[in-house]
């Protein structure tokens, strides 16, 4: 049998080297009082200090762990790991200037610090500096260009300026050398999507469930490639698994809610804008989007009201004008129909006048001459 091993008050390293081997296997409160033994026994001990941030940070504990991070630079400012652990737990504090200027301390001490530079880009992105973020990616793949977390980062940016297909590329280069990064694999699935790529979107995003079966933005994303290629029963699967995932995600709500109005599911589809309406009661959408599932149900009155509600939010949508005007129709109301479609016209005269021309809805007032006079007037 093995010898336990026994620690001296004053063996600062060997508590040390104890805290490195707890907090590698996730003992992380365990490896801080280790670290907080090395310390108390050398006060001065930046290495200690650095690494009980870190397992501060794994904790979630930024605060205490920046206030670590200054204690290891004030023994040793020329720490450039403690100035790139300080600088990711401001930017996880959302402290962003905070944390580029920690980033820069890191770069300076080490020019191809391409962790520093990669995160230095993400809090630049997360201030909208797209331009300064890129150049920052740029940089870290420069020195390392197999770094897969900078190759995703830039195709994200490149996504966000519509250039698909060179931010594709940047995704195919972060899986050749990551192939288990399951967000790349995601980024990769949607931008196959803007590109109208379906089935090999649909393909990616699969991949990333076999890597990750529990990120919900996958199962999203998933649906609503199954939603384009008309595989609606399939779609509504997916919406439901990222429901489960995280119950409150209203736009897997509102997406399973279009699904099941395509379905002629229109009671269901009104539940799930219910759900929506939880999260988001100020959805001017949603609000015509339930009108309309129960005008589908012949309930105007409460369609009615549910486009009131729309309108009351966004007065110039002229869809909610239009349909309610369709349901003041249905209901044999020429007045407050004509009333209705004037505004309708009024914010959109051509799609308006067009589609009230032939529309089904106003088949019951067609020829009350009042309706003739407002289509003639605005010809």
């Amino acid at each position: 049998m093995k010898k336990p091993i026994k620690f001296k008050p004053g063996d600062y390293k060997t508590w040390y080297n104890r805290g490195i081997a707890l907090k590698n296997t996730g003992k992380w409160a365990e490896a801080i009082a280790a670290f907080d033994k090395a310390i108390a026994s050398k006060t001065d001990y930046d290495q200690a200090w650095q690494n009980r941030g870190i397992a501060l940070s794994d904790l979630g504990r930024f605060e205490e762990a920046i206030a670590s991070y200054d204690m290891a630079l004030k023994f040793q400012p020329g720490n450039r790991e403690a100035w790139y652990y300080r600088g990711v737990a401001l930017k996880n504090l959302g402290r962003l200037e905070d944390a580029i200027a920690s980033f820069d301390n890191a770069i300076v001490l080490k020019a191809n610090y391409y962790q520093a530079w990669n995160n230095r880009g993400v809090a630049l992105k997360s201030l909208g500096r797209l331009e300064d973020a890129i150049a920052c990616f740029d940089k870290a793949i420069e020195s390392n260009s197999k770094y897969h977390q900078a190759w995703n980062n830039r195709g994200l940016i490149l996504s966000e300026w519509g250039q698909f297909k060179e931010a594709l590329n940047c995704f195919d280069k972060a899986i050749e050398f990551n192939p288990g990064d399951h967000k790349a694999w995601y980024n990769r699935g949607v931008t196959l999507g803007h590109l109208g790529r379906e089935e090999e979107e649909l393909a990616s995003l699969d991949t990333a469930l076999s890597i990750q079966p529990d990120y919900y933005l996958a199962w999203y994303n998933r649906g609503r490639s199954l939603e384009n290629l008309g595989r609606l029963e399939e779609s509504l699967a997916s919406y439901d698994k990222a429901i489960e995932l995280k119950f409150n995600y209203y736009q897997a709500w509102e997406s399973r809610g279009y699904v099941l109005g395509s379905l002629g599911r229109y009671k269901e589809e009104i539940a799930c804008y219910d759900k929506v309406l939880q999260v988001q009661p100020n959805y001017h959408i949603i609000w015509n989007n339930r009108g309309i599932a129960l005008m589908y149900l012949a309930r105007f009155d409460e369609a009615i009201a549910s486009y009131d509600k729309a309108l009351a939010l966004e007065p110039n949508y002229y869809p909610t004008w239009y349909s309610k005007a369709c349901c003041y129709a249905l209901q044999g109301n020429v007045q407050l129909a004509i009333k209705s479609l004037q505004q309708a016209i009024k914010l959109n005269p051509e799609k308006c006048i067009a589609a009230a021309k032939t529309d089904s809805y106003f088949g019951g007032i067609r020829k009350d001459e009042r309706f003739q006079a407002l289509l003639i007037a605005n010809c």
